[in-house]
């Protein structure tokens, strides 16, 4: 934008409605996201502040980027409430600049929320905040990632926060698209999502290995991208440390087939999740894989699967051995999915309905990185579905059809019914 026209906006934004600024200011942020160093307007977000109108402050709350109007109107929002009304409307203002995704692009070091609501009130938010405020601010994926490591490592910030709620953060983390976005290029690696990952990773070696955490971890780890982790030297302590839960427990025995994609017990389930991730390493003679095809340990022979370079007799093997373990762990490594024919036997040979979800995830992030992939399945089986989808579209929209040609009948019927009401009455009189 040019000056004339900044001027211009402004002027017209003063003298407008609130739900016209509110419109325009979504339109103001995405401007800013998209061109952070030429686009905010300081002058534009503190003048329209000055109308105090409740709306408008809403709008800058959630589209703003001046740092200092959207702190301010944070702090406004962490006023006693004078009614229900109030109260709802100021936590409307604080979840707002805590989804805030325009404020953080106009910063090279990215230190949001601190930068916005400081330390003290971050740590709040995170240890003692209504839950849906700690949630949003953990679902922005312009979130500060110091913020996800502290939380990962339960120090700083993250410092004393109750056990249950800091499993439930670290669970919906992985639904962040800072978790799963990595800026490697050909000037450098992306060593803040490196941080990231080591930092999950060290959750591994250190939490307690409760079911709880077991649980909330295993949602984490589905989400993230094999290519992205951080891997270490040995697997041994961490496979070593989940085999038993934190009592020295190993799993309980079941006469119930465990609800798990693999069919094995939880724990052990865990644990091959853990190896597929992060089964490969790297040292001075090249790649190592921390497992193998006939390890006694079934964890130990995921990680060669979701690691390994799998040719077609490889993977032929591996599923005749282990079955849905083998495809679960397998669907992690590349060298089966970015080769067309090594792909049409995993998804026709290997592949059942259980695994379905978590393969279009996969394919979804193969497609992210090389979007060349295409993340459509080759096999038959898989491609006879969408048919039958869009079939029950189509008999739906139908039925919907009719039902309104039905109503449409209807309420013509209806609309007469006061004229044949008339025309009865005009009957009776003329007979009498």
């Amino acid at each position: 934008m040019g000056q004339t026209e900044k001027r211009t906006r402004l002027a017209r934004l003063l003298i407008s409605s609130p739900n016209a600024v509110y419109e325009e200011l979504k339109e103001y942020g995405a401007e800013v996201r998209a061109s952070p160093y030429a686009a905010p307007s300081d002058e534009l977000e503190s003048k329209l502040a000055g109308r105090n109108d409740p709306l408008i402050d809403l709008a800058l709350a959630s589209y703003g980027s001046s740092e200092d109007e959207i702190g301010r109107l944070y702090k406004n929002a962490k006023q006693p409430p004078i009614d229900a009304t109030d109260a709802s409307y100021k936590q409307g203002v604080r979840l707002a600049v805590l989804a805030n995704e325009t404020v953080a692009s106009k910063s090279i070091l990215n230190q949001f929320p601190e930068n916005v609501i400081g330390e003290a009130e971050l740590a709040y938010v995170l240890k003692d905040a209504d839950w849906s405020e700690a949630q949003t601010l953990i679902e922005n994926p312009t979130i500060s990632a110091d913020v996800l490591k502290a939380l990962y490592r339960g120090d700083k910030i993250a410092e004393g926060i109750d056990e249950k709620r800091r499993m439930q953060l670290v669970a919906i983390s992985g639904r962040n698209e800072r978790v799963h976005t990595c800026k490697d290029d050909e000037y450098g690696p992306d060593f803040t999502s490196r941080d990231i990952h080591k930092a999950i990773f060290e959750m591994l070696e250190t939490v307690p290995t409760s079911s709880n955490w077991l649980s909330n971890l295993r949602y984490l780890l589905e989400q993230v991208d094999p290519d992205q982790v951080q891997t270490p030297d040995s697997l041994d302590a961490v496979l070593g440390r989940w085999s038993v839960d934190e009592k020295g427990e190993p799993d309980e025995p079941s006469d119930r087939e465990p609800y798990t994609d693999t069919g094995l017990p939880e724990r052990t389930d865990f644990r091959c999740l853990i190896a597929a991730l992060y089964g490969r390493s790297w040292s001075s003679d090249g790649f190592v894989i921390h497992g193998s095809p006939d390890d006694e340990d079934v964890a130990r022979r995921c990680a060669y699967y979701g690691n390994a370079q799998l040719d077609v007799k490889a993977i032929k093997e591996g599923y005749e051995r282990d079955g849905a373990t083998f495809a679960f762990a397998a669907m992690l490594n590349d060298s089966v999915l970015l080769n067309r024919r090594s792909r049409k036997l995993f998804e026709d040979e290997c592949m059942t309905g259980r695994h379905l979800h978590r393969y279009r995830r996969r394919c979804d992030q193969l497609h992210k990185r090389w979007p060349s992939f295409d993340p459509r399945p080759t096999a038959e089986w898989m491609i006879e579905e969408a048919p039958k989808t869009e079939g029950l579209d189509v008999r739906l929209q139908e039925q919907v059809s009719s039902l309104a040609d039905r109503l449409s009948a209807v309420e013509k019927k209806v609309a007469l019914l006061p004229w044949l009401l008339v025309g009865l009455a005009l009957l009776i009189v003329w007979r009498r």
